[in-house]
């Protein structure tokens, strides 16, 4: 019953603590207080002196005794919307390397998209229903004008999504979708995140020992006396040291 106590006791000083940050944010929209670009650095250090020597963290937010700088507020803000912005894209997937159609008019291409799409998933085991895809599109081009513009399908729940997503490693197996990938549909904050990362790994690859170009690879002892061949690459947005040879994660 103890336990019970304390566990509701900390439940109620947390809504307690939600409840003050609301009215602030409240508050700051009402003042008209710009909190859609970030706080100036000289703000930030006068309200956050701990901000020249220490990184953020959300837990600090419930340290505070219910005095909320501008900046926290901003940080819960951006937080907020980040998790808004994952939450609408959360059914969503963006498939790479399907051909575009060869029509001109609309219609017929819209048409063999779909197509296209029902043949992908049957690939992937997965029967189509009327109300599995709400709606697809073609969204831009890649950067290579010879690439098809990628393919963004809105699926009816993020459980759609992520059962497609689940099986989608196994279009390597299949011939006629090697080049094609299956991906999430990310925020701008995450793309910006992987592409860092995805720089980070070319950098990383790039002083590896062995072989030339895009194709060097290291050799990672720590596992068996004859080594083992490696790369850097990313698997589920973490950079890990991949096997040369069967592309599995050996360590992260």
């Amino acid at each position: 019953m103890n336990w019970r106590r304390r566990k509701l006791s900390e439940m109620q000083k947390l809504q307690k603590k939600i409840s003050e940050l609301t009215t602030r944010l409240d508050d700051i929209r009402i003042n008209n207080t710009t909190m859609e670009s970030e706080p100036d650095a000289s703000i930030q250090e006068k309200e956050n002196p701990s901000l020249t020597s220490n990184k953020f963290l959300l837990s600090d937010l419930f340290k505070s005794k219910g005095k909320n700088s501008n900046y926290d507020i901003a940080i819960i803000e951006k937080v907020s919307r980040e998790t808004k912005a994952k939450e609408n894209k959360a059914s969503n997937i963006i498939i790479s390397g399907i051909e575009e159609s060869k029509n001109d008019n609309k219609l017929d291409i819209e048409e063999d998209d779909k197509l296209a799409i029902v043949d992908l998933l049957k690939e992937l085991g997965i029967a189509p229903s009327a109300n599995l895809v709400k709606k697809s599109y073609r969204i831009s081009k890649t950067r290579k004008e010879n690439k098809p513009a990628l393919l963004k399908i809105e699926l009816k729940d993020k459980e759609a999504a992520n059962n497609i997503l689940a099986r989608a490693k196994k279009l390597k197996e299949i011939e006629r979708y090697k080049g094609v990938f299956i991906n999430r549909d990310l925020t701008k904050n995450e793309i910006e995140v992987e592409r860092a990362r995805r720089k980070e790994c070319l950098e990383r690859n790039e002083k590896l020992d062995n072989g030339q170009g895009r194709h060097k690879y290291g050799i990672d002892y720590t596992k068996t006396p004859g080594g083992i061949e490696y790369f850097w690459g990313l698997r589920s947005g973490k950079i890990c040291k991949i096997n040369r040879a069967t592309r599995k994660i050996i360590a992260q």
